[in-house]
């Protein structure tokens, strides 16, 4: 299996991985270059300081432009069927370590009901879709990236726990909206959840390792940390 190289990071995690898939350039000047970001965009302070409210259980606070974000969170915790019922106290920001294709891995999962094996994660964003012409159907945005996450957490909470989740569902507090990848029943065109995933990972490793790091042009590019690394770098 590919191995991700020693120099870069004793570990590998899904946020790596993810930010390869959407940049290797960008992922370069993170994880190898490590050229430190000028200014921590508006979007990171406000999604750190939501997840540690979130992690302290606090759901309400005197902030106009926090308190929208916690209440959505409070009231989609109150949708999830699987969560509302349960009696069991959640654990907040639960670390995990194990291997990933043979890799060391490590993640970091926002809420976890270890007695019924179900997790969630939040995030600050909106969950977006739009209409595929070559499908012709409507489509989730970021679909892939977030299936890759529950597989990623899927597999390390196993291998700490001995049982797979059972549930893992994605938060997403911009526009109170929530979704479940059904880890244990998706399938990719021919491909089954867990195959589809080890092929995405095989493949971003082997790339990370033959030092293939091209520029990605895309609308993220307006909200990337590096953008004035890139402008120079012409």
């Amino acid at each position: 299996m590919p191995k991700m190289p020693l120099e870069i990071d004793n570990y590998i995690s899904v946020s790596q991985l993810n930010l390869y898939r959407q940049c290797p350039y960008r992922y370069k000047l993170n994880y190898i270059d490590k050229i430190p970001i000028e200014v921590k965009p508006d979007a990171l302070n406000l999604g750190s300081t939501i997840h540690k409210l979130l992690e302290q259980d606090i759901y309400t606070i005197k902030d106009e432009k926090l308190n929208p974000y916690l209440t959505n969170a409070r009231e989609l915790l109150s949708l999830i069927k699987d969560i509302e019922t349960l009696d069991c106290l959640p654990q907040n920001e639960l670390k995990l370590y194990g291997k990933i294709l043979g890799n060391d891995a490590v993640g970091i999962i926002d809420k976890v009901w270890k007695d019924q094996n179900i997790a969630i994660d939040y995030k600050t964003g909106s969950l977006k879709s739009g209409w595929d012409q070559r499908k012709r159907s409507k489509v989730m945005y970021g679909q892939e990236d977030y299936c890759l996450q529950a597989y990623f957490y899927d597999k390390l909470y196993e291998q700490n726990f001995g049982k797979p989740l059972k549930s893992f569902y994605f938060l997403f507090l911009g526009n109170k909206e929530f979704w479940s990848p059904n880890i244990q029943g998706k399938k990719f065109g021919e491909y089954a959840f867990d195959l589809w995933c080890e092929k995405q990972i095989e493949e971003t490793l082997e790339c990370i390792n033959s030092c293939l790091f091209d520029k990605e042009e895309s609308k993220l590019c307006n909200w990337c940390d590096y953008l004035y690394v890139c402008e120079l770098d012409f």
